[in-house]
């Protein structure tokens, strides 16, 4: 383990100033999310994103029922609210659901971002999302 560090370190220490900058960082906020049955989850207040956000990636996995992944203005009233879907996922008894984003997402700045379950949704449901708020 020791050894793979220092080789990663060496590595990154041996690119150029122009190569670094060409990578794009992972975000710095990581959130996972766990929503209850018939509830919202905020992930990102509106009036925290004052610049923008950038969701670099996220992923879900529900185990009975439906989670969303949601960006609104304004805070959603559940499930199908009809506000910007990003994400969503749904199972049956037998067989669970995931979704990964297959991108990254902007944000425009006074939205938000929400995780939403179906009344139904299992406990082992799981949202996660990793972003940057812009300033």
């Amino acid at each position: 383990m020791n050894l793979f560090r220092i080789l990663v370190t060496c590595a990154v220490l041996a690119l150029p100033a122009t190569a670094l900058a060409d990578i794009t960082r992972v975000g710095r906020v990581n959130v996972n999310v766990s929503p209850a049955s018939g509830s919202v989850i905020t992930v990102l207040a509106p009036a925290n994103n004052v610049g923008g956000a950038i969701i670099r990636n996220a992923n879900m996995n529900v185990a009975g029922g439906q989670i969303v992944l949601i960006v609104s203005p304004t805070t959603p009233t559940g499930i199908k609210d009809g506000t910007i879907l990003l994400m969503a996922a749904s199972a049956n008894t037998s067989t669970d659901g995931t979704a990964v984003l297959p991108r990254e997402a902007y944000v425009p700045p006074g939205y938000g971002i929400y995780g939403l379950a179906s009344t139904s949704v299992s406990v082992n449901s799981t949202i996660w999302v990793n972003f940057d708020v812009q300033q």
